[in-house]
């Protein structure tokens, strides 16, 4: 298998990080003359047309006409923009619902999608095995350049170290501090990157600016359980050990369950609770314990007959939204975001978010709460739109890595 060339670095230079600055532009304000973009990124135009002209040769980059201005007389421009085919991306989304895996272009369009089957059956190792194949796959049948892939994206439900690539726990598929970035590398000779599933569909609609740059924002990814993230001033918050916005864990005064245990969020105010409040069971014996991957089944049922408009289904779906914003009040009263982004398979019933809303606008300190943003962004695309960040957007390719790409062009 020929991968691309890697360099291992600490520090970007000057080369690199004016690259970086050009395809930042690009990605987000699209195509554009050159001398517009030397204005953008603060460089001479001198500069960027030999910077540019390095990504032309390279294919990174591509040269389009633009009309001249309306009423005006003239030849056409010529704009930059993003080579589509310049290179792509793998993003892999993995929680009790989705295991997933999309390859992407760097324009964001979607060229295949595999199932990966179910995670926590066998064993990690198993689970990446599987993974890298059909990923190979995946990539032989859609006849994609396989040295311009440029690297992996996961999202995965659980608590990530995403600087060490480490899954340090994921309860619904059975992963605890597991390498996931090192193993997938290993297996598929590329590098990648490893995000919480909330914390990467946060900054993927960032990226798609439906979460402005200069806006906070709350991130809640309701599926069984509950994933959480925060954004604020364009930038992630990770907390110490990189569990900031993990409120799946805030204990629910005078909730207790059966052993006398205070229960959490995570049971109270999303999936599980929905289930629980409908007497839905969650295990395939009665009585049994626990089951996610059994759970999990039983609410994509309800939330397909709740979507259908049963009303006592709308209902639960509801009164726990409203649950949920009652016990996140005073966390959004202390964060006071401009946005609370909602997403994950509970959020396909609209009766859940708008009762979040309400509780919260009910129960905070003024009447006019943060907006409430719907997201229907898969895992697996926020995996890919994580892969481009980490990849290319800010990754700038060192001369040699571009040489090897000229090579391969």
């Amino acid at each position: 298998m020929a991968g691309t060339l890697r360099i291992v670095r600490n520090h970007a230079g000057i080369g690199q990080q004016n690259r970086m600055a050009i395809f930042r532009v690009l990605s987000a304000e699209g195509p554009m003359p050159r001398t517009d973009l030397a204005e953008r990124v603060g460089l001479t135009d001198a500069s960027v047309s030999r910077i540019t002209r390095d990504l032309i040769r390279t294919g990174f980059l591509e040269e389009t006409t633009a009309p001249p201005p309306t009423g005006k007389p003239g030849r056409p421009g010529i704009n930059l923009q993003i080579r589509g085919d310049g290179g792509f991306v793998v993003g892999i989304g993995i929680n009790a619902y989705e295991q997933s895996a999309v390859l992407w272009n760097l324009s964001h369009r979607k060229l295949a999608q595999c199932a990966l089957g179910q995670m926590g059956m066998v064993s990690h190792e198993a689970d990446c095995d599987r993974i890298a194949q059909r990923v190979e796959t995946m990539l032989a049948d859609a006849g994609v350049d396989r040295r311009r892939v440029l690297g992996i994206g996961v999202a995965c439900a659980g608590a990530v170290d995403p600087h060490a690539g480490v899954v340090t726990a994921s309860a619904t598929i059975n992963w605890f501090d597991i390498p996931v970035a090192a193993m997938l590398s290993a297996r598929l000779e590329l590098p990648c990157g490893v995000e919480g599933t909330t914390n990467a569909i946060l900054t993927a609609e960032c990226q798609a600016g439906r979460i402005p740059r200069n806006k906070d924002a709350l991130g809640l990814t309701a599926a069984l359980g509950f994933g959480g993230g925060m954004l604020f001033n364009g930038q992630l918050l990770r907390g110490r050990n990189f569990r900031a916005g993990q409120i799946s864990q805030i204990a629910v005064t005078g909730r207790a369950d059966a052993d006398g245990r205070a229960m959490t969020l995570d049971e109270i105010g999303a999936g599980r609770g929905i289930l629980a409040r409908l007497g839905e069971p969650m295990s395939p014996h009665p009585g049994g314990p626990y089951d996610p991957a059994f759970a999990a089944g039983r609410l994509l049922d309800v939330i397909a007959r709740a979507r259908a408009g049963d009303p006592r289904l709308k209902a639960a779906f509801a009164e726990t939204g409203y649950e949920c914003g009652r016990i996140l009040s005073p966390v959004v009263t202390a964060l006071s975001p401009d946005v609370i982004l909602v997403g994950g398979p509970v959020s396909q019933v609209p009766d859940y978010a708008a009762a979040i809303g309400r509780a919260i606008t009910e129960l905070g300190p003024t009447e006019d709460g943060p907006e409430i943003v719907l997201t229907g962004m898969s895992n697996a695309d926020a995996g890919a739109h994580h892969a481009v960040g980490v990849h290319f957007l800010n990754h700038g390719f060192e001369t040699v890595e571009l040489t090897a790409f000229e090579r391969s062009a």
